[in-house]
């Protein structure tokens, strides 16, 4: 059974975060209050043996008596379709930003030999924004690339050609990077937009889409 810790000490609510299992990411829109919480008690400048200020201290109890509801969602433990009935299998991945953190999911959509669609939950991936602000156009850049890292890794694990990966983000400025790289002056914008580029023209990489409302 989880376990809140009787003393509200940093060091102790790192270790019982980090006993939260989620490899594939799958409970992320979760996890991701830890990993806030853990950046909001370094910035409050205390040391891993003090007591947590009355405020984050309220943030921990709320997200610690939650968590055992992770327990009623049932999860399929089956990732991929057999082979016999598919005829096709894409990667559709999807990347978001804010100002608190950015992340990335990835689905499969199969399409069945007797013409059928099911779509899967593969892997979601979250990063908590630096303690340095940036801007939600640069964020959006960083989830993008970090989208490019998961769908790429994923379809070399599944076997998926490049020619069935997509990649769906709803920031005009990230797709007008893509489309006329950024000034030299912002080196921040540049490196993240070289990295994403090896990703947006390797051939395990990704295509980067704009997303309407009868695609999703």
């Amino acid at each position: 059974m989880w376990q809140c810790p009787n003393q509200f000490l940093p060091n102790l609510i790192a270790s019982q975060t980090a006993k939260v299992f989620d490899v594939l990411g799958w409970f992320a829109p979760i996890t991701v209050k830890a990993k806030h919480l853990l950046q909001l008690i370094w910035k409050s400048g205390i040391s891993w043996d003090e007591v947590i200020p009355s405020d984050l201290h309220a943030v921990w109890i709320r997200w610690n008596s939650e968590l055992p509801a992770v327990n009623k969602f049932p999860m399929s433990r089956k990732l991929v379709e057999k082979q016999a009935t598919m005829q096709q299998i894409q990667l559709h991945g999807f990347s978001d930003a804010s100002r608190i953190a950015y992340g990335a999911i990835v689905y499969a959509r199969y399409l069945h030999r007797d013409s059928t669609i099911t779509i899967s939950l593969l892997t979601a991936k979250t990063r908590i924004a630096p303690i340095k602000e940036l801007s939600i156009p640069r964020l959006e850049l960083c989830a993008a690339k970090l989208l490019a890292q998961l769908n790429s890794t994923t379809a070399v694990d599944l076997a998926v050609p490049s020619s069935n990966l997509f990649a769906w983000c709803d920031s005009t400025a990230v797709l007008g990077w893509l489309r006329n790289p950024p000034p030299k002056g912002s080196m921040f914008v540049l490196n993240e937009f070289l990295l994403l580029l090896t990703y947006y023209q390797h051939p395990s990489g990704v295509m980067l889409q704009p997303m309407s409302i009868q695609q999703i």
